[in-house]
């Protein structure tokens, strides 16, 4: 015990998670405690449970303990420090693409892939809600999601390209019943019992915030950016860089994306002024040598958080214009108004539950507007943004080179075009597409 206490060292490192640890080191084992629960690996067990990720000039340190894995991104110095009051012979290169393990683990096995045509099932799936043309479009996808079901069967590689796919699918049946019912609604006779009001701004229950709005907003950015995060982590692994899943960021747990500031923070300023809502989490670690395919792969990942959005925002509307449609087909003594104006608040009344409607339709309408214009910001080709590694992906040799010099002033570029107003108009397409949800919704149901 007294040489024990006379080696060890102390660490005191975050994980992935965002949790805090205190990790003692002697050559005899290591002990990791994070104030709720403590856990201790033995010397002879290193070689199944301890291993060194190279990531540029830093290492990803895996922990693999009872109940889950425990990830560490840590620079070089604590590496070599960390293998000398371990006793393991201290990495050198961590450029390199090689596992470096202390008790000499090989290497996890390939990571699962995606196919295209999964992809382009699940994007046009989610597009396919539109009346009438959405019919053909919904087609496509489930006859591209069902030969990817065919080629992906009994390959285990292939596990989450078939997983996808029964996505792809199942979004596709809703569109094409949504399809049917906004095609249905479209077509009957105006309604007899609902009165619609015109529309106007409408204030919410009572007086102060309108605090159905407020958690709305807050879910739909909690949510959202979960789903950005965890795109860029997944479609990374996909394509062979698995930096984000060792560190936990594989999840849609807010929790492990959370920003203080951009997730936390900015928000809450831009709800308390009474701005649109929206925000960043932690940007997601990827080491692009490790991508199968170095420009295809950037490109891929860089695109999927953005893309995500897109989807998202798709589905937010579709779940809109199918509350929309049942309104009008049921046809109940109400009052609706500001169902289609989708900058206003609704105010559905007259029946029971009606104040729960509302506050869905908010909900939707939010999800709608945050993910969209999300999209659109991250789309904006200027560093740190997603848009400038898309850009730089397909021009590596000009434009990429001009990212790379502007990236580290990006973020004051990005706070200039806020300063300046510039932003409000970068932002164009993200307000037409609104104004094509709006109309949409109006046209099918006329609420």
């Amino acid at each position: 015990m007294s040489q024990r206490l006379a080696a060890v060292t102390a660490f005191h490192w975050t994980d992935g998670r965002g949790l805090a640890w205190r990790v003692e080191v002697w050559p005899g084992g290591m002990v990791l405690d994070n104030g709720e629960r403590r856990e201790s690996i033995p010397a002879d067990e290193w070689a199944e449970r301890v291993s060194l990720e190279p990531l540029g000039g830093s290492y990803v340190l895996r922990l693999d303990l009872s109940d889950r894995q425990v990830g560490f991104l840590l620079p070089a110095r604590e590496v070599h420090e960390f293998a000398r009051s371990s006793g393991v012979t201290s990495p050198t290169t961590p450029q390199s693409a090689e596992t470096v393990t202390p008790g000499g683990l090989d290497s996890p096995v390939d990571a699962p892939r995606i196919q295209a045509r999964t992809v382009w099932a699940l994007v046009l799936s989610c597009a396919a809600f539109v009346p009438l043309v959405g019919l053909p479009v919904a087609a496509i996808a489930a006859a591209m999601a069902g030969w990817a079901l065919v080629v992906s069967r009994r390959k285990a590689w292939l596990s989450h390209n078939r997983r996808m796919a029964w996505v792809a699918m199942a979004v596709a049946t809703w569109s094409v019943a949504l399809n049917v019912a906004a095609t249905a609604s479209w077509l009957r006779q105006p309604p007899q019992r609902l009165t619609v009001l015109p529309d106007m701004a409408v204030h919410g229950p009572g007086k102060g915030w309108d605090w159905p709005a407020v958690v709305s907003s807050i879910l739909v950015i909690l949510l959202a950016l979960s789903v950005h995060e965890a795109a860029h982590a997944v479609s990374a692994w996909w394509c062979g860089d698995q930096t984000a899943r060792w560190l936990g960021r594989v999840s849609l747990n807010p929790l492990r994306h959370v920003d203080p500031v951009g997730t936390i923070l900015l928000p809450a300023i831009l709800i308390y002024m009474g701005s649109p809502a929206f925000g960043w989490a932690r940007p997601v670690p990827v080491d692009r040598s490790r991508l199968r395919n170095r420009r295809k792969g950037d490109m891929f990942v860089s695109f999927a958080g953005p893309l995500s959005n897109l989807l998202q925002a798709g589905l937010f509307l579709s779940g809109l214009l199918a509350v929309a449609v049942c309104l009008r087909l049921i046809d109940p003594p109400a009052t609706v108004r500001n169902v289609s104006n989708i900058l206003e608040r609704a105010d559905i009344r007259g029946f029971v539950g009606a104040g729960l409607l509302t506050t869905l339709v908010t909900f939707l309408k939010t999800g709608f507007l945050v993910n969209l214009f999300l999209a659109a910001f991250n789309l904006i080709p200027i560093p740190p943004l997603d848009g400038s590694w898309v850009l730089g992906s397909l021009f590596p040799r000009t434009i990429g080179r001009l990212m790379n010099h502007i990236r580290p002033y990006g973020f004051l570029v990005v706070l200039g075009l806020l300063y300046t107003n510039v932003l409000d108009e970068l932002m164009w397409p993200a307000e037409k597409a609104v104004q094509f949800g709006e109309l949409l919704v109006y046209l099918c149901t006329s609420l």
